[in-house]
């Protein structure tokens, strides 16, 4: 009767950690489609909170603004609002043993003018819903370590 109840111990450990997925294949079954995305309760308001969006984009991104990378901004991406086609390729280089998690970008630019200081600021996209927990980068990136089931969300 013992060897009979360790084998179905045994049994059911080994099925539970079969059917568990891995980093890379909980990206690679997100990757082509829509994600739900953090992003403010109130754009105009810091302090608002967040929320999760319906599943309408291809990208969630975090910003980093003025060098502090302790507060990053969540937001789902339009695709409309830049050229995707570089960050496209970057991510299309998936297999069935190797996905991309985030695509980070360093980015300046010059609103005021090429005399004026240019705006630097830290952008990451990913591709998975709820990825772009607005946190800080570095728990931002750990967080992004692990799979992230869909059935995580409500």
């Amino acid at each position: 009767m013992l060897k009979w109840f360790t084998v179905t111990i045994v049994s059911t450990l080994v099925a539970v950690g079969l059917s568990e997925i891995n980093t890379q294949t909980d990206a690679l079954q997100q990757h082509d489609r829509l994600h739900r995305c953090w992003e403010p309760v109130d754009p105009k308001n810091d302090t608002s909170g967040h929320r999760l969006s319906e599943p309408i984009y291809r990208y969630c991104s975090v910003m980093a603004v003025h060098g502090n990378y302790k507060v990053l901004h969540p937001f789902g991406v339009e695709e409309e609002s830049d050229d995707y086609t570089h960050v496209d390729a970057i991510f299309g280089t998936i297999s069935s043993r190797y996905s991309i998690l985030n695509v980070c970008l360093q980015e300046a630019m010059a609103f005021q003018g090429p005399s004026r200081p240019a705006q630097v600021t830290l952008r990451c996209l990913c591709r998975e819903d709820g990825c772009n927990l607005p946190t800080d980068l570095v728990s931002y990136l750990e967080f992004n370590t692990n799979p992230i089931p869909t059935e995580q969300f409500p």
